[in-house]
Order: structure tokens, then sequence, then C-alpha cells
């Protein structure tokens, strides 16, 4: 039986699709990308798998299409991914500069725009969206990741 946090392939879970919450380190934590649908709607960069292609390939594949970011540190352990739907997502850092480009299969443009957004805010920002849930996730996982890093002190 899996447990939380263990790796599960797409046999073992219905994936259809992989994606990255994508995060950059800031003064004050870490902010998250948020894209903008050619609609308006928030999202995530994801997208389905081609073929036979492994989950984080297409992770890092779709993250490069959608928003150009193909620089992406996953300093979190990577028995640590979130199904949301028929989507897994991971979790990476990058200092890169988004681009928002035409699918390259397509096209067309999915995306109109793309906004940092402060970490603990993102939930808000992806409000009525059903990846809502991958924001709380990824928040634990930063937060338990510092947590962990912490050195307590004694005030004197």
């Amino acid at each position: 039986m899996l447990q939380l946090g263990d790796v599960m392939t797409s046999q073992q879970r219905h994936v259809e699709a992989a994606g990255f919450v994508v995060l950059r380190k800031t003064g004050a934590g870490h902010d998250m990308l948020v894209l903008r649908t050619q609609e308006g709607e928030p999202d995530l960069p994801k997208g389905h798998l081609d073929g036979d292609e492994p989950v984080l390939a297409a992770a890092k594949r779709e993250t490069a299409e959608e928003a150009g970011v193909t620089q992406l540190d996953m300093q979190w352990d990577m028995k640590r991914a979130f199904v949301a739907g028929t989507t897994m997502m991971h979790i990476g850092v990058t200092d890169q500069a988004p681009s928002i480009s035409p699918n390259p299969k397509t096209g067309k443009l999915e995306h109109a725009s793309y906004a940092w957004v402060p970490l603990e805010d993102a939930e808000d920002a992806l409000d009525g969206s059903y990846l809502r849930p991958v924001v709380a996730w990824a928040r634990g996982i930063v937060g338990q990741i510092a947590v962990e890093h912490c050195t307590n002190h004694v005030l004197d």
C-alpha cells in the first residue's frame, strides 16, 4: 500500500498529466508562478503525458513549453508529489524569468500572462481551480523543510 509521500507511477494513480509548482526565492520566503489562461483563469504549468513519457519528463517539458522555465532546482525529495485529479505535480525553484509562448504542437497561445504571487497568498490566486489544493500541499512542503532547517535560539 502506498503511503503519503511515496513515489507513484502513472499506473498506480491514473496520471494523465504532470506539471510543476514553480517557486522563486524572495527575501520574505517564496513566490509561486501563476499563469493566466486566455479566458483569465488561473493555472499552473502542466500538461498531458505524451505516450509512454515518464511523469517527471512530462512535467519538465510542459513547464518549459508553457512558462519558458527550463532551470528547476528540485531541492525537495522526489518522493514528494501531489496528484490533483489526474495531474501529478512536483515542486521546483528557479531564478529564471518566465516567458509565455505558443504551444509548439498547436501554435496556439494557451496562456495570456503570468504573475509571481507570494506563496502564502497563492491559494487565493487559484480560487475556484481544482489545483488550489496543490498550493496548500506546496506550502506544507516548503514550510516543513524550513522548520527542519531551523536552529533553536535561547533568549538571554
